[in-house]
């Protein structure tokens, strides 16, 4: 007989004598795992769960020298069969085993003897001090193992205690409830309950210094205070104002509020207020919960996150749908098994000592509601209960609240994420964003005398960001604004999360009465393993997928998925995860308790997004559709490069990592610009003579130029445009990419002699002409042509002296009509590839150069520029926002279409501005201003090409020919919103003329050596580095004051070195 005793440290005899043979660790782990689970395992499982590791083969060879090991130990004891593994349960005798049957023998049916002897077999925590290394699933598995066995026991005992107090046996209550906290000291309504025992019992003395251990275990665990409850009993009894009571002894399983602890509203609770920010929310639960096979809706979150109120709201919504709706908060309940009591004790039923809860709650005719609060520290029995209770009652729909998933078939999961917040401190459309809705409701509740002023919002958006739109911490800074202005609260909150405790409301459960207690009491739930991957992830800046984590933590999808379950990381899209910020930055507090461990986090993740973005470039090229959602990916890998660019500015080895990013940062740049806001389609047409494809274009979802049939429907995915090779390029990739790319020097020499001269110069690298492009886009400037006229213009400003003219009189006059978001001049400012575009047009129009002169010559340090550039640096704060270092095309289109510009730089093709339903007839556009020489736009096509290796060249270069064709050119060209062809004849079209002025301003423009064309062919595989170190410069004059000669001098000095390091 194999006797194994797992409860405390692990003890194994067969026969009454120990095994022969040594076995290690991951012997013991495996047999351990199947004396508890009792059932028959996979060779693959068992291999996953002790060597997940390794490879397959590795991890089934360890396995089986395991087997053959115990085999010797252990004898017919290990039965293989086939392909799994088993104990013969018969011949083992497990305490974990006993202990779990007699949970299952009903013994809490009020036999005290029989709760006595499950309590005895708990002789410690199960597997006490074991450990196994380079296991993590076997180390969760461990964990949770732990935490069910512990909980089983916490909740005999808590039985115990309750028999004990209803038979006046205090001194057997007292020894209950001193075991529950010798498991688990962070419980507070059983430092109560001991409290109040001792206190009946005339301890005086014991019970006040009960509380005194009940501060420390809350400190020491949660790092929070008692609760007004526990605290009001404590100052009763030192105070000598306790009286004392004695129990009525009733039969332990009768009225689950007496029992059990659990807060049991009737029916419904009132709203106290308007719920905020939450109406898609409302929406998109409604309709799951009209789904006729929808029986239960679980509202998963992580703490403070709003889920029971976005549940009551819910619920009040739905009255109307139900015969009967109610709620029951199960944040004390115990026992899984007493939900159905709590349940009919929230409408109303009672339930007499032996009755069937579910026979109550069957008497309710109709369809039924049920919202059930707090639910995740009842699973994962509570899930077996909730599908009898639906079993059981057909009419019964349930609304759960948790921070765990129930993983359950027949669960209809609802992940509840954020309120909306503004990224931006100067977003004029507060009022869309659920977060400042809330802040600013319950700022009118904290300091109704005082209303927040205009000049408080940043701060308030501030607040927001720093607690990531998450409901419990607006609820806890806006309690501060009664003490301190918001401009404070926002920096305590910065300098850390913790100082929001002090205004926590004292009626909220332990847990909810800070941010960190809410994160810590989800911590204590976690594996060793969960805990230190979730630590490790803190280190990331924004999104990341499976292959991140794994690389950067070590993390395994076990592990992973737990973390989701548990909703302390979320899945932000159908491949890559993020953590909320407050919980990131909780978890990275865990994270730096490690000497050295955040450091060693950092360098991993520094080098996984190093080396990831040196393949960046063929990567890229090669799988452009393998990544399903293309804009997310970029934008997430642009937050990993800007973070660790940061950080590693001044440590040593530092120009390595600058040059890979620098580099990754211009190919994400152009990329994500060129496949998202400028994405050729291709689409057949329905017209005989045009069987095979036309070109459209379309930005995220907005139809940018229209087909010449109109038939979207029929539109061909990017997939299928990958498929036929023909791929577009940003002009400046052309040099980088001339390996990868076919020479379409010949198959296009007719379509290549009707191009404008420039073009066929800018896509043709060492006499290979690489690309074809369908159109010429160049930077130009939007007006409002409605305000032009109010105010006495007859045209656009003409140069820049002008458009600073003409911007301020218009911005002064708008704002004097109670427009104060209004500014006179837009342009695209964040320090990047946009930045270089804007300011190589302002210094190519004054003629200071094009950075780079043919013969490879420096040319930004002369005075040309320095006026260029110290002109610009006067808009900032007058006719353009001071926060311009932050605006990006999206944002300077977001606030045209909102009417708060006069005029605006963007591009001619990208921004179908002009067909914008909500200013696209007000609106007009021209080229840029003049400067000392004349008009200058910079050029920023996608000609098409061919993949080198492609089979099908011939087809490739048919489409091409049919994409960029003079009547296709010709349809764009004639759209409402103006696309400049890149066809030279076109421009001599008496159509194309008559269709918009534009078109003769742009030819005018080119013909005059107005292109502000980016040196890629020049500096080659340097440009990134080139551009990067000229955005630099141009945003130390623009934003820091620096002296623009200076600047630009060392600019110079850094470019010829850039330059030097190529040859």
């Amino acid at each position: 007989m194999l006797e194994l005793k797992l409860f405390g440290p692990p003890e194994i005899t067969i026969d009454g004598a120990a095994p022969t043979g040594d076995l290690l660790a991951k012997d013991l782990a495996l047999l351990y795992y199947l004396a508890v689970t009792g059932q028959p395992h996979s060779r693959t499982s068992l291999a996953l769960l002790l060597w997940g590791d390794l490879t397959d083969a590795a991890a089934r060879g360890n396995l089986r020298k395991t087997l053959a090991t115990l085999r010797n130990s252990l004898g017919s004891l290990i039965n293989t069969e086939r392909d799994y593994v088993s104990l013969a349960q018969e011949q083992v005798q497990c305490d974990v085993r006993a202990f779990e049957q007699r949970t299952l023998e009903n013994v809490h049916a009020g036999n005290a003897d029989q709760m006595k002897a499950a309590i005895a077999l708990y002789r410690g925590e199960f597997l006490s001090g074991f450990v196994v290394r380079n296991a993590p699933d076997f180390d969760i598995w461990l964990y949770h193992t732990q935490e069910r066995l512990r909980g089983a026991a916490v909740r005999i005992l808590t039985e115990l205690a309750q028999l004990h107090r209803q038979q006046n046996a205090s001194a057997d209550e007292i020894a209950c409830l001193q075991h529950i906290l010798t498991l688990e000291p962070w419980r507070e309504e059983t430092h109560r309950q001991l409290m109040l025992t001792l206190a009946n019992d005339g301890a005086r003395s014991a019970a006040l210094r009960q509380y005194e251990l009940c501060v420390a275990s809350l400190a020491a665990e949660l790092n929070v205070e008692p609760g007004a409850e526990t605290t009001d009993l404590y100052l009763q009894i030192r105070d000598g104002r306790f009286i004392a009571t004695q129990p009525t002894p009733l039969p332990v399983n009768v009225t689950p509020d007496s029992r059990t602890g659990a807060t049991l509203e009737p029916h419904l609770p009132a709203e106290l207020t308007p719920i905020v920010g939450r109406d898609r929310e409302l929406a998109e639960l409604t309709d799951l919960l009209t789904e006729p096979d929808c029986r239960l809706v679980s509202i998963v979150g992580p703490g403070g996150i709003g889920k029971t109120r976005l549940a009551l709201a819910l619920a009040h919504r739905l009255q109307g749908e139900f015969s009967a709706v109610a709620l029951a908060s199960l944040a004390s309940l115990q026992q899984a098994r007493d939900i159905p009591a709590v349940a009919a004790a929230a409408f109303g039923l009672s339930t007499p000592p032996g009755s069937d809860p579910d026979a109550a709650l069957q008497r309710l005719r109709g369809r039924i509601l049920l919202v059930l609060d707090n639910f995740e520290h009842l699973l994962p029995d509570g899930a077996g209960v909730l599908e009898a209770m639906l079993s059981a009652n057909p009419s019964l729909v349930c609304i759960v609240t948790t921070r765990e998933a129930l993983v359950a078939p027949w669960e209809w999961r609802y992940d509840v994420q954020e309120l909306t917040y503004p990224l931006i401190i100067d977003d004029v459309r507060l009022g869309d964003y659920g977060a400042v809705q809330l802040f600013l409701q319950l700022a009118r509740r904290t300091r109704p005398r005082y209303p927040l002023q205009r000049a408080e919002l940043p701060h308030v958006v501030r607040i927001c960001q720093l607690v990531g739109g998450m409901p419990l911490g607006i609820e806890f800074a806006a309690a501060q604004l009664g003490r301190l202005p918001c401009e404070l609260i926002a920096n305590e909150l910065a300098a850390g999360l913790d100082r929001l405790e002090a205004a926590a409301p004292q009626h909220l459960p332990a847990r909810q009465r800070s941010l960190q207690a809410s994160f810590e009491a989800s911590w204590r739930t976690l594996a060793p393993e969960e805990q230190r991957v979730l630590a490790v992830l803190s280190i990331l800046r924004g999104e990341f997928t499976l292959e991140a984590a794994q690389a950067i933590a070590d993390a395994t999808s076990v592990s992973l998925t737990r973390l989701v379950d548990k909703s302390l990381i979320r899945l932000a899209s159908v491949d890559r995860y993020v953590l909320h910020e407050v919980i990131r930055r909780l978890a990275e507090q865990k994270l730096n308790a490690t000497p050295g461990a955040a450091e060693a986090a950092f360098v991993r993740y520094r080098d996984y997004y190093v080396n990831l973005a040196q393949g960046t470039r063929r990567e890229i090229f090669l799988r452009l559709t393998n990544t399903p959602d293309l804009r997310g990916y970029f934008q997430s890998l642009r937050g990993h490069l800007h973070f660790i660019w940061q950080q590693t500015a001044s440590q040593p080895g530092a120009v390595a990592v600058e040059n890979a990013l620098n580099a990754a940062e211009m190919r994400l740049r152009t990329f994500e610009f060129g496949f998202i806001n400028e994405l050729p389609a291709l689409q057949p047409s329905q017209t005989p003579k045009e069987q095979e494809a036309l070109a459209v274009m379309v930005r995220q979802d907005v139809e940018l130029i229209r087909s010449l049939r109109e038939e979207r429907s029929n539109a061909m995915p990017l997939e299928a445009m990958a498929r036929q090779d023909v791929v577009p390029l940003d002009v400046i990739w052309l040099p980088e990419m001339a390996a990868e790319v076919a020479d379409l020097t010949g198959a296009l020499a007719e379509e290549r002699a009707q191009l404008l001269p420039e073009l066929v110069a800018s896509c043709s690298v060492d006499g290979r002409f690489l690309g074809m492009p369908h159109m010429l886009n160049i930077g130009v400037l939007y007006y409002r042509r409605d305000l032009l006229e109010r105010y006495g213009y007859s045209s656009p400003p003409r140069t820049w002296a002008e458009l600073e003219q003409m911007a301020a009189e218009i911005q002064a006059q708008e704002r004097a009509a109670g427009a104060r978001d209004f500014w006179g001049y837009l342009w695209q400012g964040y320090c990047a590839e946009q930045l270089t575009c804007n300011a190589l047009e302002w210094q190519h129009a004054e003629g200071g150069g094009l950075i780079l002169a043919a013969g490879g010559q420096v040319t930004v340090n002369n005075a040309q520029t320095v006026h260029a550039l110290e002109r610009a640096r006067r808009w900032i704060g007058s006719i353009s926002p001071s926060h311009m270092h932050m605006t990006d095309e999206l944002a300077t289109e977001h606030a045209w279409r909102a009417g708060n510009a006069a005029f605006m730089r963007s591009w001619a093709v990208g921004h179908p501005l002009l067909e914008a339903p909500e200013i696209g007839d007000l609106t007009g556009v021209t080229v840029l201003p003049r400067g000392a020489t004349g008009h200058a736009g910079t050029l920023g096509i996608w000609p098409l090409t061919v993949r080198l290796n492609t089979h099908a060249l011939a087809d490739a270069v048919k489409l091409i020919k049919e994409t960029c064709a003079l009547s296709t050119q010709r349809a764009h060209a004639l759209s409402k919103h103006p696309i400049p062809p890149a066809l030279r004849a076109l421009y001599d079209d008496p159509a194309v003329q008559a269709h918009s002025p534009l078109y003769r301003e742009v030819l005018a423009l080119v013909e005059h050596g107005g292109l502000a064309i980016r040196p890629a062919l020049i500096a080659r595989a340097r440009y990134p580095q080139v551009s990067n170190a000229y955005a630099a410069a141009v945003a130390r004059i623009l934003y820091e004051g620096a002296d623009a000669a200076a600047t630009l001098a060392d600019l110079e000095q850094t470019l010829h070195v850039i330059l030097d390091d190529s040859e």
